[in-house]
């Protein structure tokens, strides 16, 4: 049975592998004419908690603190979130985000609502999840404007050891102003023993600057814990 099993997965782990340097390669692609540096100096951690209150309903707290070698602990935020699921392939999500980052040598706090749809649906042993967010960036200083966002996340259902670890690659990009001004490439694994989802990420983020496109590599840690 073994025997059986282990050529399945490795198949599997091939065609993911491939995806992903594949969805690199058209990213990449989209962000020119030209390139900056990549650079390899961040470290994000995610923390969560959530309790579905009802079949339909579930609420959710999220923390999350963003770390780079040049400017320390240079963003945080906590976001709370409302999800009403209408059916097993479509949810709805009312969000709120209180965030305080530097920006040059000062202090930048932003509020910011938002509304996200979740279209989810399985083939085989494949998960493919879209979603679109809007969202409403209101500023203590500045101008406030709206940005969408939406990502692509593609999913093999391995679930690897004790505890079912998957991996997952998602893309997504920022439209703002009326321009795609960031691109976000994930390579990650995400698992769940009992109530607690522990998670991981490589990132390549690609910024727009004037049409400059400059690129970070990002590591990121997720804890998730279900209440």
């Amino acid at each position: 049975m073994l025997n059986n099993i282990l050529p399945l997965k490795l198949n599997y782990c091939k065609s993911f592998i491939i995806f992903f340097l594949c969805l690199v390669s058209f990213s990449q692609a989209e962000a020119r004419p030209e390139q900056d540096k990549t650079e390899f100096e961040e470290f994000w951690q995610e923390f969560y908690v959530y309790h579905n209150i009802s079949k339909k309903f579930s609420a959710e707290v999220l923390f999350n603190n963003l770390y780079g070698s040049e400017q320390g602990f240079y963003d945080w935020f906590v976001e709370g979130k409302l999800r009403y699921r209408l059916n097993s392939w479509v949810n709805f999500e009312a969000m709120y985000r209180h965030e305080n980052y530097k920006l040059g040598d000062r202090r930048v706090v932003e509020y910011r609502p938002m509304f996200r749809t979740s279209l989810k649906k399985s083939v085989g042993k494949w998960s493919f999840r879209n979603r679109h967010k809007v969202e409403y960036r209101l500023f203590e200083v500045g101008e406030s404007h709206v940005r969408y966002r939406t990502d692509l996340k593609i999913k093999p259902q391995l679930n690897w050891t004790s505890l079912k670890l998957n991996p997952y690659v998602t893309e997504e990009i920022f439209v703002a102003h009326q321009q795609y001004t960031r691109n976000r490439v994930y390579a990650g694994i995400e698992g769940k023993k009992g109530k607690i989802e522990p998670g991981a990420y490589l990132l390549l983020q690609s910024n727009n600057n004037t049409d400059l496109w400059a690129h970070r590599l990002i590591v990121g840690l997720v804890l998730g814990l279900e209440l």
